[in-house]
């Protein structure tokens, strides 16, 4: 199965993120992931990130939003990383998946201990915006 995911910034160089629901039989649960999920059958990685920041967090985006900056293969399909600005307010946006979402700055999100791994990795290698 592949997966689109989304690494939101907004005006303060903040990115937001979301916490999984600490259940074990969900991937990386109780972690700090960026918002995405996988992809319906025949779906391209641009309408799903679409779909799934549209479900995840009531946020409207448009395709002319968005930039892919990264395909990543992994053994259970691609894992499609794309990036856009956040110009909502938090206040305005619904979390409807996850236990809480949350803006960070680049250094918490290297020094926070339950940041997934490969989360911190995509920041790590400036998978974002180089004056960020």
């Amino acid at each position: 199965m592949d997966y689109s995911g989304i690494i939101l910034k907004n005006k303060d160089n903040k990115f937001l993120l979301q916490l999984r629901d600490n259940k074990k039989n969900i991937a990386n649960p109780n972690k700090w992931v960026i918002f995405g999920g996988g992809l319906k059958k025949r779906e391209n990685p641009l309408a799903g990130v679409i779909r799934e920041i549209k479900e995840e967090l009531n946020l409207n985006l448009k395709k002319n939003d968005l930039a892919l900056i990264a395909k990543i293969p992994t053994p259970i399909g691609k894992y499609h990383i794309y990036r856009a600005e956040l110009k909502a307010d938090l206040s305005s946006l619904r979390l409807n998946e996850g236990s809480e979402m949350k803006l960070f700055s680049k250094k918490e999100i290297i020094r926070t201990k339950n940041v997934f791994l490969p989360v911190k990795i995509f920041f790590i290698l400036s998978f974002i915006w180089k004056k960020s």
